[in-house]
């Protein structure tokens, strides 16, 4: 007979349980997702279907484990910080070398800078969505950061198609790069330290 457990706990459906653990991961995204929370993982009979694995048709076992959207935030703020922690002095070695080298390295280049600072541009898309739901006391903040980070963004690319390097050395080092810490700043002493307090619950 087929099993679902979620966080460890079986789950008891009304009637018969679906077949397909396509169907079953859909079920769990809907209740979950009402309950305020998320799957994080989607283990099938051994096979961790969230790698991007074919489900199979049928099952006898599925582990599913979910997180609170509040958990699931505060995880992806700290996986962010403690990779981008030093991309900053990288930025700024950057923005000296390339007027060094020819532009036809530099834009040859360009896939390299973007791949380095797209997790900093994916950040503000991932935990928007939380603070528009939830509206934390950061969540103001968060907007100005987003949208000064798209018009700097959009400024560096402008000047890759322009051809313009000074501009983009200037833009990278005087712009992007101080908005880069002026974020993670933010992001660790308002974000984090919010998300950190115990959640306060109804009697």
């Amino acid at each position: 007979m087929s099993e679902v457990y979620v966080d460890g706990e079986k789950v008891v459906f009304e009637g018969e349980t679906p077949e397909n653990p396509a169907e079953i991961y859909d079920l769990l995204m809907t209740v979950l997702s009402e309950q305020g929370r998320a799957v994080t993982g989607f283990v099938s009979d051994g096979v961790n279907l969230l790698s991007g694995e074919q489900p199979p048709e049928s099952f006898e076992r599925i582990d599913a484990s979910s997180l609170s959207h509040r958990e699931l935030t505060l995880q992806v703020i700290r996986e962010f910080l403690d990779k981008m922690g030093a991309i900053g002095d990288d930025l700024r070695s950057y923005s000296k070398n390339i007027l060094t080298i020819g532009w036809s390295e530099v834009f040859r280049r360009m896939d390299e800078f973007i791949a380095k600072i797209k997790p900093f541009a994916d950040l503000f898309d991932n935990i928007t969505p939380y603070a528009k739901t939830y509206s934390p006391e950061w969540s103001t903040g968060l907007d100005k950061f987003a949208a000064e980070q798209s018009e700097c963004l959009n400024r560096v690319l402008s000047c890759f198609e322009s051809g313009d390097v000074s501009g983009l050395s200037n833009e990278i080092a005087l712009s992007f790069v101080p908005l880069f810490e002026r974020s993670m700043k933010f992001l660790t002493e308002e974000a984090i330290t919010e998300l950190e307090q115990p959640v306060e619950t109804g009697l």
